[in-house]
């Protein structure tokens, strides 16, 4: 901005050059403070949300009047901060090019299949909050595979327990 002042300083003449370049520089330094009110403000909001998904999450459990552990109240503050936050956009699905048609779905990687074995072994044997991990641990990897929505109906099939 200073640059744009000083240019039309050249324009105006010598006279008046002081003014404009104390001018330039209070300027300057006004819109790099409000650049860094902006980005205050942006952390300050994300902190916000945080904490009122944090409190939205307790509430959540307290209604239910039950004795409750680290991985429900994980499971509840996750759940308020998504109501909280608007999910990403939909990515359109791709399609082939050439046809129009749409591409193929991934298929299921062998991971997956191994993870969704080892949780649902887990489960069997009642160890719920290894099982929920896991489950978790496959809907974040393998968004669009198979064993994910098998694995976010476990999650909610476990979230009393």
């Amino acid at each position: 901005m200073a640059d744009e002042i000083e240019f039309l300083a050249g324009v105006w003449g010598d006279s008046e050059r002081g003014a404009i370049q104390t001018n330039a520089k209070v300027l300057d330094r006004v819109e790099k403070k409000v650049r860094e009110l902006e980005a205050q403000v942006a952390r300050q909001h994300d902190e916000i949300v945080d904490l009122r998904s944090m409190i939205l999450g307790l509430g959540a459990l307290l209604k239910l009047k039950v004795l409750y552990g680290d991985s429900e109240l994980a499971y509840e503050v996750k759940a308020a901060y998504d109501q909280l936050v608007p999910p990403p956009p939909i990515v359109p699905m791709s399609t082939d090019p050439y046809r129009g048609l749409p591409a193929a779905e991934p298929e299921d990687s062998d991971e997956a299949k191994r993870l969704m074995k080892t949780a649902q072994d887990h489960h069997f044997s009642k160890q719920f909050g290894e099982a929920r991990a896991i489950y978790q641990d496959i809907v974040e990897r393998f968004p669009r595979s198979k064993q994910a929505v098998t694995a976010e109906q476990q999650i909610k099939n476990l979230h009393g327990v």
